[in-house]
């Protein structure tokens, strides 16, 4: 009876779409020492050079870097503004939202799927018009029945930008198959130090490659 049990969770499991694509892909992580990078902004325009160094390696076909990898963990968040959200979106208070910090070519490597909009770009850097890409339950969550793209966000840090958003895509599972998606906000992450939120010492690349990873 155990075993029966067993095989019918996996196969419930297998049939569950977690959102990205693991083939050929091949992860690590880099950390990097506070007294080398003391700043967020130095520590962003690492990982954002390391990930383009890395894409223009022989056999690599997309490579980005993530704060976490999908079901990895609980991503970390928390409180959001919103412009022209449902009135029923904050509740009693301002709603919360995960975050996740990419470079952009991140979703690439793991072929998320856009489902509108564009995904971040290069160009997507300090210094730029602060953008961002949502999930698909964000998007549904606080825009019911209305396209997301265009509208603004941003975290409830005193004096912070608006970012806009410029994509949704699909969404993945980040603490565990069973679990249901959070909204989720994808920020570049040479603008997350706009943010003026906790600014990460390592960060976990993917890269997908045409050959054994």
């Amino acid at each position: 009876i155990g075993a029966a049990l067993m095989i019918r969770t996996f196969m419930e499991l297998s049939r569950i779409e977690p959102g990205f694509d693991a083939d050929s892909v091949l992860t690590f992580s880099v950390p990097l020492s506070r007294s080398a990078w003391p700043d967020a902004e130095s520590r962003a325009r690492f990982n954002s050079q390391l990930a383009q160094r890395l894409s223009d390696i022989p056999g690599v076909q997309a490579a980005g870097a993530a704060r976490y990898l999908p079901l990895t963990g609980r991503l970390g968040g928390g409180s959001i503004e919103l412009e022209d959200a449902a009135p029923a979106a904050g509740g009693d208070g301002p709603p919360d939202a995960r975050w996740q910090i990419v470079t952009p070519g991140y979703f690439a490597a793991l072929r998320y799927t856009l489902l509108e909009g564009r995904p971040l770009e290069p160009t997507d850097r300090a210094g730029g018009a602060p953008v961002v890409v949502v999930n698909r339950t964000f998007a549904e969550m606080f825009w019911p029945g209305r396209s997301a793209l265009g509208k603004r966000v941003r975290n409830t840090n005193t004096d912070v930008p608006w970012f806009t958003v410029v994509g949704v895509m699909q969404d993945v599972r980040h603490s565990g198959l069973v679990d249901t998606p959070s909204p989720t906000i994808y920020f570049p992450v040479e603008q997350f130090p706009l943010t003026r939120a906790f600014s990460p010492t390592t960060m976990v690349y993917a890269l997908r490659t045409s050959a054994e990873p």
